[in-house]
């Protein structure tokens, strides 16, 4: 009796307990259900994020690859258009020096000119005609004052230029080291690459790996909706290395007008010298067929003078005689 009442009290006891049993059940269920689709939401998200993350970094990675591909292209130009402008500085140097040996050559030609003028208005005034030399001077003076003129105003021509060379060059010496700047520091951030031990499922931030993925979509969509920036630092570049071919032509075409401004003043020199030589040649060979001409008319009057003074003596000798005489006896 006793054992029996022992189990009608035990099974008295469980029959009270069941429902706080299976209430117990139901919630340990529904929470190991909870923690089974928490676990599967928060596997799904870090592949999501993963994914993401994945699909940014090539996005950005592509955008830094096409980004140092044209920085080196522009880069590239930057060096040619400054190779053409300092070439184009030293031709320009060069001119500048043969413009003012040029100048300084004709000065000294044009005072010798002018002193030779000054010289022959030493001639007598019987001498001072406007012969072939005095021409010859006027014309050559005439052309070393233009030809002067013309170097002059090449020389302010090139002086221009090289200013307007010498700006280019500094734009372009700051953009490409910009330039140089950018690329590295573009390679450096290619360069970054992830810790292989943040790229796991399993690690700690997988929520922060979420933000991490939003911020680089939403930076390579930044990057790719801000073209216009991109395309006028690009139109920028572009058009400074087209500024720069375009003095660097216009520089060519004007060494090569100097260049021939060179040789037309120095053949004029020489046509004018040899002119002025032929002239001045001519005028002395002139001047010493006359001299002599008028020697040989000298000595012919002075031997007619000799000979018509001997006739007067004679004369007036003969003649003293016949008075001396008695009328009548000169005729004996």
């Amino acid at each position: 009796m006793v054992g029996a009442c022992q189990v009608t009290s035990w099974r008295g006891y469980s029959t009270v307990k069941v429902p706080q049993v299976d209430e117990f059940k139901l919630k340990g269920e529904y929470r190991a259900q909870l923690s089974t689709r928490v676990r599967s939401d928060n596997l799904e998200l870090q592949a999501t994020a993963a994914h993401q993350v994945e699909t940014s970094v090539g996005k950005v990675e592509a955008a830094l690859q096409s980004k140092l591909a044209k920085t080196q292209e522009l880069a590239q130009g930057l060096e040619q258009a400054l190779a053409a402008v300092n070439h184009e500085l030293a031709g320009l140097s060069r001119s500048q020096q043969r413009l003012s040996n040029m100048a300084s050559h004709l000065r000294q030609k044009a005072g010798i000119n002018k002193s030779r003028q000054q010289v022959r208005c030493d001639r007598p005034a019987r001498e001072q005609t406007c012969d072939e030399v005095t021409r010859t001077l006027m014309k050559q003076q005439d052309i070393l004052g233009s030809l002067l003129d013309r170097l002059q105003h090449g020389l302010m021509l090139v002086t221009a230029d090289m200013d307007k060379l010498n700006s280019c060059r500094q734009q372009l010496t700051r953009d490409l080291k910009d330039k140089a700047a950018a690329l590295k520091v573009d390679e450096l951030v290619l360069g970054v690459k992830q810790d292989p031990s943040t790229t796991t499922a399993a690690t700690t931030i997988m929520k922060s790996g979420a933000d991490v993925a939003r911020s680089a979509a939403a930076g390579a969509s930044k990057a790719s909706s801000s073209g216009k920036y991109s395309h006028n630092w690009e139109q920028q570049t572009s058009t400074l290395v087209q500024e720069a071919h375009h003095l660097a032509a216009g520089a060519g075409r004007l060494r090569k007008a100097i260049k021939q401004l060179l040789q037309e003043a120095q053949d004029s020199i020489h046509a004018i010298a040899h002119q002025l030589d032929a002239s001045m040649a001519t005028k002395l060979q002139a001047t010493e067929l006359l001299k002599e001409e008028l020697n040989v008319q000298l000595n012919k009057v002075q031997d007619e003078h000799s000979r018509a003074a001997y006739q007067r003596d004679q004369l007036a000798q003969e003649l003293t005689y016949s008075l001396a005489l008695p009328p009548g006896q000169f005729w004996q």
